[in-house]
């Protein structure tokens, strides 16, 4: 593999969570290829299948953030990584959820976000009087 083909495709790479990978790869002098639905160096989303090749282009390894707020979303993700494979992507990094297959739908009809639990005063022990 040539040095000019060692680039990451960093999913979400604007977002919390792919930011940080994306810097710190640049700052390891590896050339790190944020994607995402703005302001990234390519445009990336999931709903678009279109945007996918052209994102893959020229990448060797990818950091693989899932899509958020879903919980059924193996299916699409399967296909990207059949494209991403094709693409000539060697190595993947999954960013991964403990229990995601398990979360409550919280978008949808019929569904609602969790209810807030409400909060609780605690009360400090008072010092008794000197």
């Amino acid at each position: 593999m040539t040095e000019s083909l060692q680039t990451t495709l960093v999913l979400g790479g604007t977002g919390r969570t792919g930011s940080l990978p994306a810097r710190r790869l640049a700052e390891r002098g590896r050339n790190a290829r944020t994607a995402a639905r703005h302001g990234a160096d390519v445009l990336f989303d999931w709903d678009n299948p279109a945007t996918h090749a052209d994102a893959l282009c020229g990448v060797d390894s990818l950091y693989l953030v899932t899509p958020v707020m879903r919980v059924a979303y193996a299916d699409q993700v399967a296909i990207f990584l059949d494209l991403a494979e094709a693409a000539g992507v060697r190595h993947v990094t999954y960013l991964s959820t403990y229990g995601a297959d398990h979360a409550r739908s919280t978008t949808g009809p019929g569904t609602r976000p969790p209810a807030r639990r409400p909060s609780r005063s605690v009360k400090s022990p008072r010092s008794s009087p000197p």
